[in-house]
């Protein structure tokens, strides 16, 4: 399935295997393994490599599948802005205390 999904990536971009070798730094040879059906899976720290250089998650690489980011980014905003909120009440409290003074 990584190979697969490698190679559906690679058409997408309109990238061949020896451009991804040159930008991920894996040797051409090393590449060409990863992309053949019958071969393992890369080291974790070189499939990551791959996958951003094709703009995608690992785990989508892995499985097909990928969790949204945009879920996630918009958890993260949402946790952002819970903390921003909170900071901004406890700087009015304190505001507040050395006002009275």
């Amino acid at each position: 399935m990584f190979g697969e999904n490698v190679r559906k990536e690679l058409v997408r971009l309109k990238m061949d295997a020896k451009e991804l070798s040159a930008k991920t730094g894996i040797p051409y040879s090393t590449l060409l393994a990863y992309l053949d059906k019958r071969q393992s899976l890369p080291s974790i720290v070189m499939g990551c490599e791959i996958a951003r250089v094709l703009g995608v998650s690992a785990e989508y690489l892995v499985t097909g599948q990928d969790i949204p980011c945009s879920k996630t980014l918009e958890n993260n905003l949402l946790a952002l802005n819970d903390a921003i909120t909170e900071l901004s009440e406890c700087l009015r409290s304190l505001l507040r205390y050395y006002q009275k003074r």
